[in-house]
């Protein structure tokens, strides 16, 4: 879990001040986590029938691991069948992987992902594409989301291709690392740049709308461009866009920095030649926060969990509104903490919500109670991470625990008085 130094500085007045110990009770199971098998998308061009791209992304711990000596390891297929329009399989195509890692935790994590590409041509007897990805430690098959090819003629705008702001190395040339997220832009601290694809080679400038629940976020123009065939591959565990300025087929206007205004759900992204907009080509993406804290799903629940810092006047004067406003009342409650104010994303909101989380999990006792609850819980919550934990025992042989804060030269200790894993708070 990734931490943020300047949390302690930013809401020192409020966690040490304002520490509620009372706890309100929270109804209801914490929402479901977004557990996605595998990411996948078509990337398709103008350029050649011979330059589509079939990308995909597999989270770590969705796949079977089986321990080998010293590594675990894991083996997958992603199968792609191409069917006609009377629903015969005409065509397959598949990629398989092998994956290594050296440790157990590594097997479960949901930040390393597995990536691939398969180049596919297909003639225009193709209307859809099935991907399948099988687990082959226990031969679990999982369909996809298909893909339905519609021919749109002589298309002027291709699908916009998501990638990183920052180019990254392949074969020694700078290169685009693709997002791969299904399509998706993650909504996240990270910044995404929208590679919108043109046959125009004449035209320098194009125009641009991305408008967001009735609200026109960006309106203007786009000169920055390059000229160039693109190819699509797997290098250094990355997927990435590589491009050929010898051969120009298609022109690709830059736009950096879109995502900064846009919060979760869907956008429409409408892009013209014309600055009338008389014709244009409107694209639906999604802004998804893949790795949203559990605890912060479901608003009620998140306003509630503001107990650990915030008065219980606070809480119910939000918790008065209209549960539709929950939501937007979340967000104006954590803005004035934000440290990038110029972005919709919070790193300190979710900073907060994730220490809830991983107290609620870490620190649960026998009695199965939440964590977050716990004395452990609420100074994990409000200080983070500690610099050193020392654990040892008494005189009684009750465990003891020394948390050190070195920034805050603060120190809490804990004892586990009856041995069911309830450490209570006895100093600091």
């Amino acid at each position: 879990m990734k931490k943020i130094p300047i949390f302690i500085l930013l809401l020192s007045a409020l966690l040490f001040s304002q520490v509620n110990r009372r706890n309100r009770p929270i109804k209801g199971p914490l929402p479901l986590l977004f557990d996605k098998i595998f990411f996948s998308e078509l990337i398709t061009s103008n350029q050649d029938n011979n330059q589509n791209y079939f990308i995909y992304k597999v989270p770590a711990n969705r796949l079977i691991f089986q321990k080998d000596n010293e590594v675990y390891k894991a083996n997958f297929t992603v199968s792609l069948e191409f069917l006609d329009e009377k629903q015969n399989i005409v065509q397959r195509k598949y990629d398989e992987k092998f994956v290594e890692v050296d440790s157990y935790e590594k097997t479960k994590s949901m930040d390393d992902y597995v990536e691939g590409v398969i180049q596919i041509d297909f003639g225009n007897n193709i209307k859809r594409i099935i991907p399948t990805f099988t687990d082959l430690n226990n031969e679990r098959a999982i369909k996809g989301k298909q893909i339905n090819l519609i021919d749109n003629g002589d298309k002027l705008f291709s699908t916009p291709i998501i990638v990183k702001n920052n180019l990254v190395e392949c074969d020694d040339v700078d290169a685009y690392e693709i997002a791969n997220y299904g399509g998706d832009i993650p909504f996240s601290e990270s910044k995404y740049t929208l590679l919108l694809p043109s046959n125009d080679l004449d035209n320098d400038e194009l125009f641009v709308k991305i408008i967001s629940n009735n609200d026109t976020l960006y309106n203007s123009s786009i000169t920055n461009y390059f000229d160039a065939t693109i190819n699509i591959k797997y290098c250094n565990d990355k997927i990435v866009l590589l491009k050929d300025d010898d051969i120009s087929n298609s022109r690709f206007y830059i736009l950096e920095n879109f995502d900064e205004k846009l919060s979760e759900g869907a956008f429409k992204l409408v892009v013209s030649n014309n600055s009338d907009f008389k014709n244009y080509t409107t694209f639906i993406k999604r802004v998804i926060w893949f790795d949203k804290p559990f605890s912060l799903r479901n608003p009620e629940h998140a306003i509630k969990y503001l107990n650990f810092i915030e008065e219980d006047s606070v809480i119910d004067k939000i918790l008065d509104n209209d549960s539709f406003q929950y939501s937007k009342l979340l967000q104006k409650y954590w803005k004035k903490f934000d440290p990038t104010s110029n972005t919709t994303f919070n790193p300190i909101m979710k900073e907060y919500y994730e220490r809830i989380d991983y107290s609620t999990i870490h620190f649960m006792p026998i009695s199965r109670k939440s964590g977050a609850t716990t004395d452990r819980g609420k100074i994990y919550i409000k200080y983070g991470k500690p610099n050193e934990i020392k654990r040892t025992s008494n005189t009684y042989g009750q465990v003891t625990e020394i948390w050190i804060y070195n920034n805050s030269k603060k120190e809490f200790v804990f004892i586990d008085k009856y041995g069911i894993g309830d450490f209570s708070l006895i100093t600091g």
